[in-house]
């Protein structure tokens, strides 16, 4: 077995391995690596291309917090009475800005914007409003108000997603109705509406493993088309997408990767 534990700027992996890995855009990195040899541990560090902003002190108490948790989790793995959790990342947040520093962040709670406002490594802007509520931004909440409901309304088109314990079925349906010799042509112009809104709604609702999608009904020309706009979607999430295309039923078949 293999895993890593990692913060922004180190990367720390259970490996039968002393090794000190080094970022290949590292490429004037001038850290004393005996020293972070000198903190003696059974495991693979890799150092991250942002260790560059860090001062050695810095740095090396960074990799001591990665290499004191994975001695934890590593001490833990043959005492667990039962599946339990014994690790969680702690800082999810201030990872992901750093990782968007273009994009600006609102905040309503205080201490977080202290903190956050005092953070070096933050560049995003940093907005302190604390009347701010996600359910009254249009754009955030009619989202989460579409969050628990099992219809997805978007243009004239209704998309039921419906989840079951083996895999996900997202069903598309238009509430337009159109002539028999336009029907494929139709099919194809609301599918290609229902897709984008698709998989935004599977990687908001975090949605994973199997996902059947039962579009309507077109010939295999408009299916060709439909599968060359799936390709070139660029999925923004941080999990593994797959896109199998159509099975012989005639249904769209996606996996995304389960956890994190």
């Amino acid at each position: 077995m293999n895993f890593s534990i990692s913060s922004l700027f180190s990367v720390v992996s259970f490996k039968n391995s002393e090794e000190i890995l080094i970022s290949k855009k590292l490429k004037d990195f001038k850290f004393d690596i005996d020293k972070i040899k000198a903190l003696k541990s059974n495991f693979s560090i890799k150092l991250r291309t942002k260790s560059v902003y860090c001062d050695e002190e810095f740095l090396l108490n960074d990799i001591s917090e990665n290499l004191k948790k994975m001695q934890e989790i590593v001490d833990s793995i043959n005492n667990l009475p039962v599946p339990k959790l014994i690790y969680k990342k702690e800082n999810f947040l201030e990872d992901f800005l750093i990782e968007n520093e273009k994009y600006s962040c609102i905040l309503n709670e205080k201490e977080l914007y202290k903190k956050f406002k005092n953070d070096e490594f933050l560049k995003n802007e940093l907005i302190f409003d604390e009347e701010y509520s996600p359910k009254y931004d249009y754009n955030i909440g009619i989202y989460l108000e579409n969050l628990n409901k099992k219809v997805v309304e978007v243009e004239n088109i209704n998309i039921v997603i419906e989840k079951t314990e083996a895999l996900t079925v997202i069903d598309v349906n238009s509430k337009g109705k159109t002539s028999e010799s336009d029907k494929s042509k139709n099919a194809l112009s609301v599918n290609l509406i229902a897709i984008d809104e698709i998989l935004r709604q599977i990687s908001f609702r975090d949605i994973s493993g199997i996902i059947i999608v039962d579009f309507i009904n077109m010939k295999a020309k408009e299916k060709e088309i439909l599968e060359e706009k799936i390709s070139k979607i660029q999925v923004l999430d941080n999990k593994i997408w797959n896109f199998h295309g159509f099975t012989k039923l005639g249904l769209y078949e996606i996996t995304r990767q389960r956890g994190k």
